[in-house]
């Protein structure tokens, strides 16, 4: 199965600036860069400007801000945050991920920039845990996942029946998923 998944708002709006700290001293950045890197994106106040006339200022919250020149960076890492933490699920062999053919590799999620696709075995229990590590990133990061947007689809060799039991899990299903970054996902099919 693929899980093509969709974040409601662009990601670098969104991301919760204490995620933003937990990730960077779990990558191990040096405590005085952690320090310099959590003030520049704590610290900004901003005013508007209305009738030629400058309003008070204020501090925004709720994240990182878009146009940030460091925040493409902070968003990068805070989404190997949850690349590690499906990797985790492989390596602990509870996440199952899938041949790209016969003899070929495994894979089980590529990621660039907010494009997320997660490869799972067609069982409950992996749907599941892939909905779980979802929920814990979103929890932790303030993200949310758009239902409406994110997409599975099934390997053809999958019952309907079975499709069918899967949407029951709150993933909408589809039966092509085109391209991948411009590029078509699955050639032959």
């Amino acid at each position: 199965m693929i899980f093509k998944i969709d974040f409601e708002k662009p990601m670098i709006v969104l991301i919760e600036i204490y995620i933003l700290e937990l990730t960077l001293r779990e990558f191990g950045f040096p405590s005085q860069t952690l320090k310099i890197i959590m003030a520049l994106t704590t610290s900004t106040s901003l005013s508007l400007k209305w009738n030629n006339e400058s309003l008070d200022s204020f501090k925004p919250t709720g994240g990182l801000r878009q146009g940030d020149p460091l925040s493409p960076c902070f968003f990068v890492l805070c989404m190997e945050k949850l690349a590690l933490m499906v990797q985790n699920k492989v390596k602990e062999n509870q996440r199952q991920p899938v041949n790209i053919s016969r003899n070929g590799p495994k894979i089980s999620h590529p990621f660039f920039v907010d494009d997320c696709l997660l490869f799972t075995k067609a069982k409950s229990s992996q749907v599941r845990l892939v909905q779980q590590v979802l929920h814990d990133f979103c929890k932790a990061s303030g993200l949310k996942v758009s239902i409406q947007k994110s997409r599975f689809m099934a390997s053809r060799n999958i019952s309907r029946i079975k499709t069918d039991k899967f949407t029951t899990f709150g993933f909408n299903h589809t039966v092509k998923v085109d391209k991948y970054l411009g590029f078509p996902l699955l050639v032959g099919s």
